[in-house]
């Protein structure tokens, strides 16, 4: 089985345009990757924070137009995606997976982050059961981002006799973060034995800025590979299971992670190109005073 990794730069509020960008990677990844699931990250359709936005009731008529037109382009194909859901006064940080043209599972995120630039208790309500859905003869459990910080959602992925672990993310860039998160991840394989797919989001939003490095850690808590930072892309990889091991084969080359300063400048520059694009702006004036930070910004 393919299993399509769909690094997005989604813009936040834009539905129809996110939908758009989610039909064209599906399309991509079916005729030229032959991709039996592709997995998007967290909250792909609306974008990464939605904040106030959420609490408008015409956001969600939106998006279930946009489910209902994301189901009928799946055809040939299923997909794993982010999106916030509704259910009564309550809203959650859910992934839904469409199978066979139609949405066939939820999941709503446990693990609500409220620190640092995270305030997603003031928004959503968390869940409270795990979710695993099928890809041909393995069980694959479906956690959003916190999740994997946490030892419970991956515990009880275990648990409910899960093979494989998927983690949508919305995690924002700071000095080694990459590694950050791969020390999590492989201590949550260590915990579990369970092999991990790491999607995470690219882009600038405002004052954020996400850095991709989508990944896969294999059984045997190897890096398998990492897809390029600051970087869109679809990755695609190999889903086996022999006997009762199940294996990610990578069908890109390992990105290396990138230094210190050259990160740093990356996010720099993605981060200020995406706040002109996103916001509108059609050109920007620039001060200069002589200093290092006029030279940064030239």
């Amino acid at each position: 089985m393919i299993i399509g990794i769909a690094q997005i730069n989604p813009c936040v509020g834009a539905i129809e345009k996110n939908k758009q960008l989610i039909i064209d990677c599906i399309g991509n990844a079916r005729a030229n990757l032959h991709v039996d699931t592709l997995i998007f990250p967290e909250l792909a359709l609306t974008g990464y924070p939605p904040e106030d936005l959420l609490y408008r009731p015409d956001l969600y008529n939106q998006l279930k137009l946009a489910i209902k037109e994301l189901e009928s382009e799946c055809s040939g194909i299923n997909i794993i995606f982010g999106y916030p859901r509704i259910d009564g006064d309550r809203i959650y940080n859910s992934c839904g997976y469409i199978k066979d043209g139609r949405l066939d599972s939820t999941y709503d995120k446990m693990m609500l982050p409220n620190y640092g630039v995270f305030d997603e208790v003031r928004y959503f309500s968390g869940g409270e059961e795990p979710c695993l859905i099928e890809l041909g003869s393995i069980k694959a459990s479906l956690t959003v981002c916190e999740d994997i910080w946490d030892p419970l959602p991956a515990r009880q992925a275990e648990q409910h006799g899960a093979g494989l672990i998927i983690n949508i993310n919305a995690s924002p860039f700071h000095t080694n973060k990459l590694s950050e998160r791969q020390e999590v991840l492989t201590t949550r394989n260590k915990e579990t034995g369970l092999p991990i797919i790491y999607v995470n989001i690219n882009g600038g939003q405002d004052e954020l800025v996400f850095d991709g490095g989508s990944m896969i850690i294999d059984s045997d808590g190897v890096i398998k590979a990492v897809a390029p930072q600051f970087k869109d892309g679809i990755f695609s990889l190999t889903l086996e299971k022999q006997d009762d091991r199940v294996s990610l084969i990578p069908d890109w080359d390992n990105d290396q992670d990138l230094s210190g300063c050259g990160s740093v400048y990356q996010a720099l520059v993605l981060a200020i190109k995406d706040y002109v694009v996103k916001n509108g702006f059609n050109g920007v004036v620039i001060g200069l005073s002589g200093g290092i930070d006029s030279a940064l910004v030239t």
